[in-house]
């Protein structure tokens, strides 16, 4: 029998499969769903029919796991829906998953694969975004549905992987939406200082923001907690959008034990900050640095990594093309004390065959989803590096740039840190040398 788009399907739930995707078996057809733990059976609605699955969403649990525990957060499934199980079982999960999907770029290095936790299971995030719907007293915080970027899902009652401090000034925002009743505001973005210990507020708007709305929040934001500053960003042509200073600084501090860098309001910067001391000592200890080496860090942002290992460098390069980073990274670089330090303003994929070509002992890599441009995978068999070290925030491309690479190297070493708990990604950092 045929599934059709609407029916009502029992499953049971044979396996979670990265990216949180719950597959079983109906009918001799393999069925995909947003929710269920293993050996759980539910209901579940088919949504559409491929070729080679049928996608479906659980609309119940019917018969539920032992080790369920209730979700903390009512919009969990914007999330990607792990929330209900255990974090012990999340890790366990996530191993297996990574194994799956590095079996066959790198399977001698699959069973000793090691997961560091995150210190913190809840309210690790130190920048969190939510959209508001609605205007008056019917605005909410949502976030988008899964798979959807029109439909949302109310978050009022604040997201647990913030911070509190964060979740607080959302909360204030919304007041204050609700008392005016504009529905300008599409959305706010709040990322928080450990160093500082305060919040800077991003305020996306529809079209020309309310100056006085911007008062407004402005006000009661900064009188009720600490905040660094609240700035306004307008689109403009092609969907891009123009930043405005409302109130205080349009950037913040934060610090890495011995290394501080600044952060705009708009650059890029690791979410949780708890765990990002172990990734830094990690690759410090995969590059092993006497200081006679020359460093590239690509897809640099601030300087993270860069600016770290500067100081046990004898010169670094730093590949970097967006604007905010960029402004910040020489900051960066200056607030340091460091003068072994180029940047290289642009894209990576521009960069690349030039910075390779003059001999690099260690490459950081830390690229977008997407992964590695294909000049840029190029320019690293062309012109080896003695060691890349590679950061990646989806394995699915980790596991294909490595099985590029492995024309010039021979990977030594994979590692999972979990920087995202209750949610399904998974942070490899991957290890490779030149043969």
């Amino acid at each position: 029998m045929s599934p059709a788009a609407g029916r009502s399907v029992r499953l049971s739930i044979e396996k979670i499969v990265y990216p949180g995707r719950r597959l079983a078996r109906s009918e001799g057809r393999v069925f995909f769903t947003d929710e269920g733990l293993t050996g759980e059976t539910v209901q579940a609605e088919v949504v559409a029919e491929r070729s080679s699955f049928v996608e479906a969403r659980t609309t119940a649990v019917l018969e539920a796991s032992p080790s369920r525990l209730p979700a903390r957060c009512g919009h969990y499934l914007a999330c990607g829906s792990y929330q209900p199980l255990p974090y012990p079982g999340q890790l366990e999960l996530k191993k297996a998953q990574a194994g799956e999907l590095f079996g066959k770029a790198c399977p001698d290095l699959i069973a000793g694969v090691e997961i560091v936790p995150s210190p913190r299971e809840w309210r690790y995030r130190n920048k969190i975004r939510f959209s508001l719907f609605g205007s008056g007293s019917d605005a909410h915080l949502a976030y988008h549905a899964p798979g959807s970027r029109e439909a949302f899902v109310a978050a009022d009652e604040g997201c647990f992987l913030a911070s509190e401090k964060a979740a607080e000034t959302a909360g204030a925002v919304l007041e204050v939406v609700r008392r005016t009743g504009t529905a300008d505001l599409a959305e706010i973005e709040i990322r928080e200082s450990a160093a500082e210990a305060s919040v800077l507020l991003n305020l996306f708007w529809k079209s020309a923001s309310e100056s006085s709305l911007e008062r407004k929040i402005s006000e009661d934001v900064r009188n009720q907690r600490p905040l660094a500053g609240i700035v306004s960003w307008v689109p403009g042509k092609k969907g891009a959008f123009s930043p405005r200073l409302v109130w205080g600084a349009e950037a913040f501090r934060e610090r890495m034990d011995e290394t501080e860098v600044e952060i705009g309001a708009g650059s890029f910067f690791q979410v949780n900050l708890a765990i990002l001391p172990a990734v830094i000592e990690a690759i410090a200890a995969a590059a092993g640095l006497s200081g006679r080496e020359t460093v590239a860090d690509v897809y640099g942002g601030v300087g993270t990594f860069g600016i770290t290992l500067a100081k046990k460098s004898r010169r670094v390069f730093i590949v970097e093309s967006f604007p905010d980073n960029l402004r910040r990274l020489k900051t960066n670089i200056v607030r340091n004390g460091l003068d072994n330090v180029e940047i290289c303003p642009g894209l990576s994929e521009h960069w690349m065959e030039e910075i390779s070509s003059r001999g690099l002992d260690v490459v950081i890599l830390d690229p977008p989803r997407k992964g590695l441009d294909p000049r840029v995978v190029r320019a690293l068999v062309e012109h080896p590096a003695g060691k890349i070290i590679y950061l990646s925030c989806n394995p699915s491309t980790l596991a294909r740039d490595i099985g590029l690479l492995k024309a010039r190297y021979t990977p030594l070493s994979l590692r999972l840190f979990d920087f995202f708990p209750q949610t399904p990604h998974i942070e490899t950092l991957a290890v490779l040398a030149s043969v």
